[in-house]
């Protein structure tokens, strides 16, 4: 899985836009192109924000990449 971008679909420009505020980087997750997006109080530029797998109810990707139903739900994960 790429890591979460902030790059703009417009001309393919690296540029940072939006607001990613409040998130858990958990493991690491590596970001790219964030110079100038709002990314405060996120768990990677906040010290003292501790994040381990048994914080979350489950931390599997199995069935992300599922297709969403008939009725454009999305689908039941394992």
């Amino acid at each position: 899985m790429p890591p979460p971008s902030c790059k703009p679909g417009i001309g393919g420009a690296a540029v940072g836009l939006g607001i990613l505020r409040d998130n858990l980087a958990w493991q690491g997750t590596p970001v790219m192109n964030m110079a100038g997006a709002d990314v405060a109080n996120n768990s990677r530029n906040r010290a003292g924000v501790p994040v381990a797998s048994a914080d979350f109810q489950s931390t599997s990707l199995d069935g992300w990449d599922a297709p969403r139903l008939p009725d454009g739900s999305l689908p039941a994960l394992p």
